[in-house]
């Protein structure tokens, strides 16, 4: 039986495997542990064939053709990986040619956000953004026949060249002095704010120009709604960095904090507050510099990732802020988190499928 293998490499369990038919029906999962990843391409590599292998051999019959990788990060025209979010050390490698060559068969490699994409349009069958909230804030922009409107390989190594489709969290810019009055009505300064960054968060253009930090520092990612709590449940009781000693620490709060919200708990209140303005501002400049690449407010746009779960306790503010901004694009879960599936396996099984159609037909 001919089959396709899909890899999702991940820096927190470790890489997804999936063998799928070329129906894109799911026949076997498998898991290559972060744990077992090792600090260099090659023997990465090695660790991921030999749990490919073992993935495949559960299925009986199964001979696979071709092979999928989702991989995080940012990537030249060649396959080369020129920034690998959380795992520095495949950075300058081609992390698909290196199983490829291993495993005897064709590879094809996408970002990961781009995958969950192709999947969400497997599924979907019409036009969509795709956004991706987890870490940060990815995305990408599927067209009615199921291709990327703008490409998420080939990167030119240059930041300026990145755009907001593909990494809207990363590309758009909130400034202070666009911060500061959404923070000041509920009760958080900047200087509150600042110790929860990430150092090097606090940009500041070479001709001098204002502070700004990059959207999903702050918004539209589960990382910045934890940091949000933590200002605001630092700032309390007026104080920089020490709780009240009935007070326990913002982690403990981050997975119930939408029921902690319901319980009228006045940091949680402010810290939604505060993530629903200031994503609502980035999504309006999203539209402003996606604009003038032929993006519609009309198109769907689908959530993904581990934001998209609290997405009942989110979306509805977040709509209406949105209507205050005079925007109303149609936000919904995407169809992958509502079915339970792993949407970067589909999406690379997808790929791999489509690569050897298109080999075939050539």
């Amino acid at each position: 039986m001919e089959c396709v293998v899909s890899v999702d490499i991940g820096s927190g369990l470790g890489a997804k495997i999936g063998v799928f038919d070329l129906s894109g029906e799911l026949l076997a999962e498998g898991l290559f542990p972060v744990g077992e990843y090792g600090k260099a391409p090659a023997a990465f590599a090695d660790g991921l064939a030999l749990r490919v292998r073992e993935t495949v051999k559960s299925v009986p019959g199964c001979e696979p053709s071709g092979i999928g990788v989702a991989c995080p990060g940012l990537f030249a025209a060649d396959g080369t990986a020129l920034v690998v979010a959380n795992l520095p050390f495949l950075a300058g490698s081609g992390p698909a040619d290196l199983v490829a060559e291993r495993l005897g068969i064709p590879a094809w490699l996408i970002n990961d956000a781009a995958a969950g994409g192709m999947a969400e349009w497997r599924m979907a069958r019409h036009e969509l953004v795709y956004w991706v909230l987890g870490g940060g804030w990815g995305g990408t922009w599927m067209d009615a026949g199921g291709g990327q409107r703008i490409p998420s390989m080939g990167w030119s190594g240059r930041l300026e060249d990145l755009n907001c489709v593909n990494e809207p969290g990363f590309v758009i810019k909130l400034f202070k002095s666009e911060l500061e009055p959404i923070l000041r009505v509920n009760s958080l300064t900047w200087g509150g704010l600042a110790p929860e960054l990430p150092p090097g968060a606090v940009n500041r253009d070479p001709d001098g120009g204002e502070s700004w930090l990059r959207a999903e520092t702050v918004t539209a990612s589960c990382l910045a709604l934890r940091r949000l709590f933590a200002a605001c449940c630092r700032s309390r009781r007026g104080n920089t960095g020490i709780f009240g000693e009935n007070d326990r620490r913002a982690e403990d709060y981050d997975e119930n904090l939408l029921r902690l919200v319901e319980s009228g708990f006045e940091p949680a209140v402010r810290t939604v507050e505060i993530f629903l303005e200031t994503w609502a501002l980035a999504v309006e400049k999203y539209y402003a510099l996606s604009a003038p690449l032929g993006m519609d407010q009309s198109i769907p746009v689908h959530l993904a990732g581990g934001l998209s779960h609290m997405s009942d306790g989110f979306l509805p503010g977040l709509l209406e802020k949105l209507r205050g901004r005079g925007l109303t694009p149609p936000l919904r879960v995407s169809q992958g988190r509502d079915q339970g599936k792993n949407a970067n396996l589909l999406g690379a099984a997808s790929l791999a499928i489509r690569g050897l159609d298109q080999a075939a037909g050539a």
